[in-house]
């Protein structure tokens, strides 16, 4: 099976999002299916990023959203579909994917639905990824009020796109249990939560003297508990 991942932003930029993008497809390519990679304007819009059209990254190629220079609210965002779903009717027609597989934010999963013709015509299923509610995050990263115009506008664009998509994946419980409260069927959403391999790690057992006597930690007598990661 040939899948299409839309992303708002890949390798080689660092973040939470791109780890599980890519154990994802690392997953998916295990048990033989092809992957291809589709990176949203947004890729660059949020980094440091130049755009140079396709790239590759190791043995991976890339392939690359055009940005575009419109910063009005609102207009700006339908660019951001048109550019991305521009690229997506260019890659069915190339390669005819069985899966084209959009993840958060519903932006992605927008630029997706709007090459839906074609998708019909080719029997290509479209399935939709949430890691977390646009509107919420914004709220608590300050951009967006509770209950504001947008808030709602959001929540209304991320409900109605998991109803038209084949499927919905979400990573965690409460998520899954808000979509059924949205009326969306519960045989329609897939949890796939997030996963660790841990043979990419190396474990030390013992704490050395050193941080122990930084930390003011009795060795035996504490269970510590390390994070990596941000909060909301």
């Amino acid at each position: 099976m040939r899948i299409l991942h839309i992303y708002d932003h890949t390798e080689p930029l660092q973040s939470g999002y791109v780890t599980r993008s890519r154990t994802l497809r690392e997953a998916l390519e295990k048990q033989g299916h092809k992957c291809d990679v589709l990176s949203s304007v947004r890729h660059f819009t949020s980094s440091d990023q130049t755009y140079r059209g396709d790239d590759m990254i190791g043995t991976k190629y890339f392939f690359r959203s055009k940005p575009h220079s419109v910063t009005m609210p609102f207009l700006r965002e339908i660019n951001d579909i048109r550019s991305s779903s521009k690229h997506i009717l260019e890659l069915i027609e190339r390669y005819k994917y069985d899966v084209i597989h959009a993840h958060s934010p519903f932006l992605c999963g927008y630029a997706a639905l709007w090459a839906r013709w074609i998708c019909e015509r080719y029997k290509i299923k479209i399935v939709y990824e949430i890691r977390a509610f646009w509107e919420d995050a914004s709220v608590n990263l300050g951009r967006m009020k509770e209950d504001s115009f947008k808030y709602n506008l959001c929540r209304k664009l991320e409900t109605h796109l998991c109803r038209q998509v084949d499927h919905v994946y979400t990573i965690c419980e409460g998520l899954k249990k808000e979509l059924i409260g949205r009326k969306i069927p519960e045989e329609k959403i897939t949890l796939i939560p997030n996963v660790v391999d841990v043979n990419n790690f190396t474990f030390q057992k013992e704490i050395s003297a050193d941080i122990a006597a930084k930390h003011n930690i009795i060795p035996g007598d504490h269970r510590i508990i390390g994070f990596i990661g941000s909060f909301y």
